[in-house]
């Protein structure tokens, strides 16, 4: 289910900022404002799941990131978003923190994120 909830928000008509809140709204599952840890792994699982293709894999690999699945890329990049953007060290992510982490420099190991961002535009 969270696989089709978050592809049909990325493929939506919508600013870019319309599409991130109402991603966040759906992956803030408590509906406590933020994103915990737990949450982002199932949100990045379900992203991974959609953009993460053979070719992407293999593209990946060739680059020296090795990637065995959906759920291995979302733990590490969910662990690296998490030491980035949690700026304040309460374990869980604010809107502004989730923003400052997805707009950051994609050169940031947290970064893995850009073919989502291409489909947000």
């Amino acid at each position: 289910m969270m696989e089709l909830v978050c592809g049909i928000s990325l493929l939506c008509k919508g600013s870019e900022e319309d599409k991130i809140q109402a991603v966040f709204k759906v992956f803030d599952e408590n509906d406590d404002g933020f994103i915990s840890m737990d949450e982002m792994y199932k949100f990045l699982t379900s992203v991974f799941k959609v953009v993460l293709t053979p070719a992407v894999i293999g593209a990946m690999n060739s680059m020296g990131v090795s990637v065995e699945s959906a759920e291995d890329l979302a733990s590490v990049t969910a662990l690296e978003c998490f030491k980035s953007a949690d700026l304040n060290h309460d374990g869980r992510l604010s809107i502004d923190e989730f923003k400052t982490w997805f707009y950051g420099p994609r050169n940031d190991p947290a970064f893995m994120f850009s073919p989502v961002r291409k489909l947000l535009q």
